[in-house]
């Protein structure tokens, strides 16, 4: 039996866990991540989702995403700025799911800071491209699944140890709330 407080135990995060903390906490599972799947609702209310190239940038409370300006997700966007971004490491066993609102802009200057080679393939014209746009995705709550301790547990198993724990106990499962505190 693992001792309470153990690192396979699962334990919830208190409730008062810092913004900062838990943009640091998403920041560190989604790193090096390079595909996210962007989920949006259509004219119709249907969802929609589609890959999307990870932007390089770390994680600081808001995604950034390259699209075409007159792409079907811009005009989703523009009707309802609902979204979800879903990342998934099956090697590493960490998956995210970010909920928030997103919005479409063309900004030159946060545009070159973002931009890499790879993004050549969707934008042939690079920064001169007339259709390049950001969406800019900020968190409203989020949820992240790590189970790189059940690859322990795994690896113990394997080795002939069985340490005693419930199925789903060595996953660090958490519900973060990433809204923005409102000013005064």
């Amino acid at each position: 039996m693992l001792a309470p407080g153990s690192p396979l135990m699962y334990t919830p995060p208190p409730a008062d866990t810092p913004r900062e903390d838990a943009i640091g906490k998403l920041a560190d599972e989604i790193e090096g991540i390079p595909v996210a799947m962007m989920t949006t609702v259509g004219e119709d209310g249907e969802l929609h989702s589609r890959p999307m190239q990870v932007t390089r940038a770390r994680f600081d409370g808001h995604l950034w995403f390259f699209t075409a300006a007159g792409s079907g997700k811009a005009e989703e966007l523009v009707n309802d700025p609902h979204v979800n971004i879903c990342f998934a490491d099956p090697a590493r066993q960490r998956f995210v799911s970010i909920a928030g609102h997103a919005h479409v802009e063309q900004n030159a200057e946060q545009a070159a800071a973002l931009w890499a080679s790879e993004f050549r393939a969707w934008f042939p014209e690079g920064l001169d491209d007339p259709q390049l746009a950001l969406v800019k995705v900020t968190p409203v709550s989020a949820q992240y699944w790590d189970g790189s301790a059940s690859r322990f547990v795994r690896i113990l198993g394997r080795l002939g140890l069985k340490p005693k724990v419930r199925p789903g106990q060595a996953i660090d499962n958490r519900r973060v709330n990433l809204r923005e505190p409102r000013a005064l």
